[in-house]
């Protein structure tokens, strides 16, 4: 997904976030086992400080909800599993090889700044230097050792196990579907000692799928997408944009069209819920007029 510098993106979830927080609070919560705890109230959370979207307040605790939305529903979405830069990070601090074509194109970066110091005229340079920068993410990415895709992957998948539930909403259909994080096939297959690879690393390709390795050589392709880049992009990379600053992340991503396979495979296994929000909205949508209709009746009756 590029990267988005008009902040609809943002805007958009932050929507997202308060109608499943209102939905909650609506009487969405019934539809959760909460065992002995009592739902209190649900509250939007969200930030780049703060991996959960919406906290629930219970009697017994706080509960972590991430929520993606499908805008153009489930069997059309994609979405990101976690954008981090420590992978990178490392690999430079050690000086390893595989990076060396990052190494390059800073490099190269930094002669151009030094070169053209007005970044509008840099800009007129902008499509050939993304095109070096994907070159330079790409070569990397073929370069990645087995360990460190190994590495990436745990710490992606894993890092949902810091939330209570994992939330879809489907906006066509209505629907929110969720589930807890260890009920993830993914995470699932590493507490079994799965290992992972790469299904291919050709040269010049920008991602490349994972594959599931069991201990038994058995073999699961989930569609995820194994992905280096620039969280800015390339104007801020060339110091051309708002922020000129950033940094190369690795992110793992859901094929488009797969969600639904990942949904399946976990309601095969009785751990996901499925709730209609329209009949939340309509209930909603009667109890506004509750007021009204009681104005009415006090003036009837005198």
């Amino acid at each position: 997904m590029a990267y988005d510098n008009t902040g609809q993106g943002h805007h958009t979830a932050i929507h997202d976030e308060s109608r499943f927080s209102d939905w909650m609070n609506m009487g969405g919560h019934r539809n959760f086992d909460w065992g002995s705890a009592k739902f209190i109230v649900a509250k939007t959370r969200g930030g780049t400080q703060h991996t959960e979207d919406v906290i629930v307040e219970t009697s017994e605790g706080i509960v972590l909800f991430s929520c993606k939305l499908a805008r153009s529903g489930i069997d059309h979405h994609s979405h990101t599993y976690k954008n981090t830069s420590k992978i990178i990070t490392k690999l430079k601090k050690t000086q390893h090889p595989c990076i060396q074509p990052l190494f390059d194109l800073e490099t190269f970066r930094n002669q151009e700044v030094a070169r053209i110091p007005d970044n509008n005229e840099r800009m007129a340079n902008r499509e050939r230097y993304a095109e070096r920068m994907r070159s330079a993410c790409a070569e990397t990415l073929l370069q990645l050792p087995s360990q460190v895709i190994f590495d990436f992957f745990q710490i992606s998948m894993k890092h949902a196990l810091d939330m209570d539930y994992m939330v879809i909403y489907d906006e066509p259909a209505e629907c929110y579907y969720w589930w807890k994080p260890e009920h993830h096939p993914a995470i699932l297959a590493l507490e079994k000692n799965w290992d992972v690879q790469l299904i291919s690393k050709k040269s010049g390709a920008e991602s490349a799928n994972l594959l599931l390795v069991g201990p038994g050589g058995e073999k699961a392709d989930l569609k995820l997408r194994l992905r280096v880049k620039h969280n800015n992009g390339v104007s801020d990379l060339f110091k051309m944009g708002s922020q000129n600053s950033g940094s190369f992340v690795t992110t793992i991503q859901q094929d488009p069209g797969s969600v639904r396979a990942i949904l399946d495979i976990i309601h095969e296994q009785g751990n996901l819920g499925k709730a209609d929000y329209a009949t939340s909205s309509r209930f909603r949508q009667m109890w506004s007029l509750f007021p009204t209709f009681l104005v009415s009746i006090i003036s009837l009756l005198r």
